[in-house]
């Protein structure tokens, strides 16, 4: 495995940073879910926008709504390891975040959740969402992340614009989900890894110990 570069000092994380990562994640969460509920509704879709020919006919807005999952799944990654050692590694390639993340993650009591968060980043890791119909038989290495975010990109890769006007609503529907157990999973592993670290306080705050 690649060696993650670290932030060489934590002095500048504290408490209120912790809470800016999860902040800027669910932020982007929240966008991309937002996208997908305008292109099922077009609330804001008018015959004069320069949208109307093309973005929303051809579903083109989902480019930026995957760039933003991948963004996030990128985000929660370092947002947990600032959670556990107020650092986080400099890089955008999932699969070596994932790897850093696990060898310094504590120990759990939820580990089913790991397993689930650990199959997600690679599901979006290697654009096999929607049954590989994005990638084919390829074999993707996005080391930077960038696939959805430039027409050129690190891993070589050139989407085909054109699938996208024939993606259907349960497609768009699968990307819904996995944001919804994206959301569901930071706020697990986050209170789970405070757990760890301060098990009376977390107690004393939250009451109780009953996630799910």
């Amino acid at each position: 495995m690649k060696k993650i570069k670290k932030q060489k000092s934590s002095s500048e994380i504290t408490e209120r940073t912790r809470y800016e990562w999860v902040s800027f994640t669910r932020s982007y969460l929240s966008l991309a879910r937002i996208g997908l509920e305008e292109l099922k509704n077009k609330h804001y879709i008018r015959k004069c926008s320069f949208e109307y020919d093309f973005e929303y006919n051809n579903k083109h807005l989902l480019i930026p709504i995957i760039f933003n999952i991948k963004h996030s799944i990128e985000l929660i990654i370092k947002s947990l390891g600032v959670n556990i050692d107020k650092k986080y590694a400099w890089g955008h390639n999932l699969k070596n975040l994932i790897k850093d993340l696990q060898s310094k993650m504590p120990k759990i009591k939820k580990q089913n959740k790991i397993k689930e968060f650990v199959k997600l980043v690679f599901k979006y890791y290697e654009c096999k969402f929607w049954s590989n119909k994005i990638v084919g038989q390829s074999d993707i290495i996005d080391r930077k992340n960038d696939i959805f975010r430039f027409p050129d990109n690190d891993a070589n890769f050139i989407l085909d614009l054109i699938l996208f006007k024939n993606i259907s609503q349960k497609e768009t529907d699968e990307l819904l989900n996995d944001i919804k157990k994206l959301n569901a999973l930071l706020g697990i592993l986050s209170s789970q890894i405070s757990k760890t670290k301060s098990p009376e306080l977390h107690k004393s705050v939250n009451g109780c110990d009953n996630e799910s």
